[in-house]
């Protein structure tokens, strides 16, 4: 709403600007000096005005965009979440809710969901990956097992992003 209402006034002060303008030069002969002075100020004023509406829509539409964004994640979580409520054994829906628990910093909640996704599927590397980093990240360690299940992963047709993401949490747990 006031997105909308910035830029009628924002057109307002553009056709008043100009309006004078159009006035400033179609009666230059008979206007003193300190009037034109006085209407130069104005329109110089109205300029800046402008220009600092114009700056604070673009804020405006920022923050809006970011409220969109921020209620279509949580429309998503709450569609993933009465997915695997309805198919508890969905670990796709498992993967995809505990994705969306980081995007909004709900570590413990996404480790949870993770490694429900995790256990039903314990060959897909990409639960693999994404539950054993979060844990990982979240606890700094990790059991012996789960380091051999990864190194293992890296002897199987994964993709360069896949044995990158393994590579780098093998060698961050090698560092602690």
């Amino acid at each position: 709403m006031l997105f909308v209402n910035s830029y009628y006034l924002i057109f307002i002060l553009f056709i008043i600007t100009f309006g004078f303008i159009f006035y400033l030069f179609r009666q230059a002969k008979q206007l003193s000096n300190l009037l034109k002075i006085i209407l130069s100020l104005f329109i110089f004023i109205s300029s800046g005005v402008m220009y600092y509406f114009s700056g604070s829509i673009v804020e405006i539409n920022k923050l809006d965009k970011l409220k969109d964004s921020q209620k279509m994640v949580f429309a998503i979580i709450s569609n993933l979440e009465d997915i695997v409520k309805k198919n508890p054994d969905d670990a796709k829906g498992w993967y995809l809710l505990g994705k969306m628990y980081l995007k909004i910093n709900k570590d413990t909640q996404a480790l949870e969901v993770l490694q429900n996704a995790y256990e039903l599927d314990k060959d897909n590397i990409n639960y693999q990956v994404q539950y054993f980093w979060t844990k990982f990240m979240m606890t700094n360690k990790l059991s012996s097992d789960e380091i051999n299940i990864l190194k293992k992963s890296l002897g199987k047709k994964i993709t360069e992003k896949q044995r990158l993401d393994i590579e780098r949490l093998i060698k961050e747990f090698n560092q602690n």
